[in-house]
């Protein structure tokens, strides 16, 4: 007998695709120079992602010379989430207010950054240099770190939903012989623990698609094994999409011919 479908497992399917179709997009496109009829999903990869990405080349990973269709800090993000609702059975729901700690790591790379590129960038290039500019080793780590804390706090609860349970919101009853500090400590290295083995699980997948990108692009390559060094666009700095299929913004709904390969 066949097991009936839940909310929560289209839930998983929907962060499956979400995840997957940006690592899909630079694939299509290198498949499209023997086949060129791949250009059109591609560049609609792009297009949808770029409502919710920058997309700047010099801030994504890389597959065959073409960038990811959405950056760094949105892959480890996305990544984060799934991998923490893929293993929500093992570990226990954390409050909204334990979601600090993975807060306040990408708040502040992120936030520092803004800053420093705001009052450093003008539409012609860079003025001077920014004091402070994030490598994508970071934005992976930082996203990725927010991202398995998100998913930790929601994905028990839409489990829990889906299945009219809510077993994974419930805590277990204090042991009589342990004392308070006892407890206290137990339940903080309970709830480290799935974070740095989530969180370990992620670096390595960023670990091997960087090696992937080195292997396959011959002139977009990383900065190192780990891609970790600082990347600051001397001209054309709010130029999106750059190593992906057509520009970005209005002129992907009036360009038809840029979703066929067209410039």
């Amino acid at each position: 007998m066949k097991r009936k479908l839940k909310f929560y497992d289209y839930y998983m399917v929907f962060l499956g695709v979400l995840v997957a179709l940006p690592i899909l997009a630079p694939v299509l496109l290198k498949l499209a120079e023997a086949a060129p009829i791949l250009h059109l999903p591609a560049n609609i990869i792009y297009l949808i992602y770029s409502f919710t990405c920058h997309q700047f080349s010099s801030r994504s990973l890389h597959l065959f010379d073409y960038q990811y269709a959405w950056c760094a800090r949105d892959t480890g993000i996305w990544l984060g989430v799934f991998l923490a609702a893929v293993f929500v059975k093992k570990y226990k729901a954390i409050k909204w207010y334990w979601m600090l700690p993975f807060i306040v790591p990408i708040a502040l790379d992120g936030g520092i950054q803004t800053v420093a590129t705001v009052l450093g960038v003008n539409p012609t290039g860079i003025v001077g240099e920014p004091f402070y500019i994030s490598s994508n080793l970071m934005r992976f780590l930082t996203g990725s770190l927010f991202g398995i804390g998100l998913s930790m706090w929601i994905s028990p609860f839409l489990l829990s939903e889906g299945n009219a349970s809510s077993s994974q919101l419930s805590a277990s009853s204090p042991q009589l012989f342990v004392t308070g500090l006892q407890r206290l400590l137990s339940q903080l290295a309970e709830a480290v623990r799935a974070p740095i083995l989530l969180w370990g699980m992620c670096f390595i997948f960023f670990l091997g698609a960087v090696q992937l990108w080195n292997l396959t692009s011959t002139t977009n390559r990383p900065s190192d094994f780990l891609d970790s060094a600082v990347k600051t666009p001397l001209n054309d700095f709010y130029t999106r999409r750059e190593d992906g299929p057509c520009p970005a913004g209005i002129d992907d709904l009036v360009r038809i011919n840029c979703f066929f390969g067209g410039e």
